[in-house]
């Protein structure tokens, strides 16, 4: 008698179990939000001018100096995503006419300038998030700053990809090949990059 009765209240707990499990009425809501990307973006500091000499002799053959930090950021959120930076300038132009004229002003033109990270600069790069590089002008292999036939062939100073966001920051370096007829005087030139 006693096991029937055990029986029948666990046969009647199991059955109120199945009826709380499944309550009448219920239905189920589905919840989406969209996750927009942003842009890629370059920046250099608010107060770009570097001296790259100020005692350099005439007969120097070359000046060389670092420029300042460029951090390069990339919030377009792809699965894979590549980018690059390109670099153009000007020529290198003194300011020291001696008739009060730019008639003989001297002018080192751009194909004389060559923008490049150097390599101990670029193992020192710590890239954030699923920031990547592939590629950089290095020393050996310098990007050279003269016309570019179209705004496309500009030579790539730093490239890489990019998985979701990240950002990069890196030094590049300039290097101008003096002219032997160099005249005195302070020049000045500029140098652009731009990330695509």
């Amino acid at each position: 008698m006693r096991k029937a009765i055990t029986l029948g209240t666990s046969a009647a707990i199991l059955v109120g179990l199945a009826v709380a499990a499944a309550p009448a009425g219920a239905d189920t809501t589905n919840a989406t939000f969209t996750l927009t990307g942003g842009g890629l973006s370059l920046s250099v500091p608010t107060n770009p001018t570097v001296n790259l000499s100020s005692g350099l002799a005439i007969g120097s053959a070359q000046v060389a100096g670092a420029l300042n930090p460029t951090t390069v950021t990339d919030q377009r959120g792809s699965l894979l995503a590549s980018w690059k930076v390109q670099v153009t300038g000007s020529d290198f132009v003194t300011g020291a006419s001696t008739t009060g004229t730019t008639s003989d002003d001297y002018t080192i033109p751009k194909a004389n300038t060559y923008a490049y990270i150097d390599v101990t600069a670029l193992t020192a790069l710590v890239p954030t998030g699923g920031m990547v590089v592939t590629s950089a002008a290095l020393t050996a292999n310098k990007a050279n700053l003269a016309e570019p036939a179209t705004p496309a062939d500009a030579p790539t100073l730093i490239a890489g990809t990019t998985a979701g966001n990240g950002s990069i920051t890196y030094t590049p370096s300039l290097s101008v090949t003096i002219p032997a007829q160099a005249i005195a005087g302070t020049y000045s030139g500029s140098v652009v990059q731009t990330a695509s």
